[in-house]
């Protein structure tokens, strides 16, 4: 039996997404819950993950997260990571 909070485990697997990878269900389903209850993102994220996570801001209307994950991505395309 798994104790304590949910956001250690969905939250650190986010950040071993490969930046190629396709996202299937199980990374959806983590990064849908993340944004639930987190509602942030972190410059590590791979570049997958936050456009994941820039349209279920877009959807729900949270266009100042939607800035801040669009700022995210120019600095990592600007800096030639992943994009």
């Amino acid at each position: 039996e798994i104790s304590g909070s949910s956001d250690y485990y969905t939250w650190e697997m986010l950040f071993d997404i490969d930046e190629d990878e396709e996202l299937n269900d199980l990374y959806t389903t983590m990064i849908e819950i993340s944004y639930k209850e987190e509602g942030v993102v972190d410059e590590g994220f791979p570049t997958n993950v936050l456009n994941e996570f820039l349209n279920l801001a877009l959807a729900d209307e949270n266009f100042e997260l939607a800035t801040k994950i669009r700022d995210i991505l120019k600095t990592k395309e600007e800096s030639g990571e992943e994009a």
